[in-house]
């Protein structure tokens, strides 16, 4: 399997939670972003992902925390591709 197909598996296992607690995941459209960002950047922080797949203003990550535990850096999701 490749670092791609590896990353876009992982990409399928995020789902998103509005401020209602309802549930959306990603449609290809969405992981076709996010996959692009994680080209250009390895690394990418959640909130970088979160807005690259278009839908920042209203959805968030279930179950995960955007910053790391001291609150002061932002977590961040690992891709395996290299840029």
């Amino acid at each position: 399997m490749s670092n791609e197909q590896h990353t876009l598996n992982l990409l399928k296992k995020l789902v998103f939670i509005d401020t209602q607690g309802n549930e959306l995941f990603p449609t290809q459209e969405h992981l076709e972003k996010m996959l692009a960002l994680c080209k250009k950047r390895s690394c990418p922080s959640y909130y970088k992902l979160r807005h690259a797949s278009g839908l920042s203003d209203e959805y968030t990550f279930k179950g995960i925390s955007m910053y790391t535990d001291d609150g002061k850096k932002m977590r961040r999701f690992e891709s395996g591709i290299d840029s």
